[in-house]
C-alpha cells in the first residue's frame, strides 16, 4: 500500500461524514445570457420571495418540486422577460425547480465569495503535491 493511500485511509477512517466538506466548484456551466435561480430572492425554507426585479409571487406551491406563480400581467410587460426563467402557464407565469436546483444555486452563489476562493486556492497546491508524490520512483 502506498503512503498516499495510507494517509487518505487514516484521514477518512478517523473522520465522520459531517467532518468532510467537498471544496470544489459545481460541475457544469451556468447559462450566461439569462437569469439563474440565484437571481430570485429565496428564503431558507426554499420559498421564493421576489423575482429579480422585485415582484412578489401570486401563488406558491411546494411538493416534490417548488412551483411559484407570478402574475402574468406583470411578467408579460416585464422588460427582462426574455432573460427570465419563468414560463407562461394558463393562469400564471411559473418558476419551477427542485430542492437539488436550489442547492446548486446556493453553491454557485457561495463560489463567488472570497471565503470560497480562499479555501479553494489551497486545493491546487495539495493536488500538485500529491501528483509529485505519485511520480516518485517506487522502491
Amino acid at each position: 500500500m502506498s503512503l498516499c493511500l495510507l494517509i487518505v485511509k487514516i484521514i477518512f477512517n478517523s473522520c465522520s461524514a459531517d467532518d468532510v466538506a467537498v471544496v470544489a466548484p459545481v460541475m457544469g456551466e451556468p447559462k450566461k445570457d439569462g437569469f439563474s435561480l440565484s437571481d430570485f430572492q429565496i428564503n431558507d425554507k426554499g420559498l421564493v420571495l421576489t423575482c429579480p426585479l422585485g415582484h412578489a409571487p401570486a401563488k406558491v406551491k411546494q411538493g416534490k418540486r417548488y412551483s411559484v406563480g407570478f402574475d402574468a400581467a406583470i411578467c408579460d410587460t416585464c422588460p427582462e422577460r426574455s432573460r427570465c426563467l419563468v414560463k407562461k402557464g394558463k393562469k400564471f407565469c411559473y418558476l419551477r425547480f427542485t430542492e437539488k436546483n436550489r442547492h446548486i444555486s446556493k453553491r454557485r452563489l457561495y463560489e463567488q465569495t472570497a471565503a470560497f476562493k480562499d479555501r479553494y486556492r489551497w486545493r491546487a497546491g495539495i493536488e500538485a503535491t500529491m501528483s509529485e508524490y505519485d511520480r516518485l520512483p517506487k522502491r
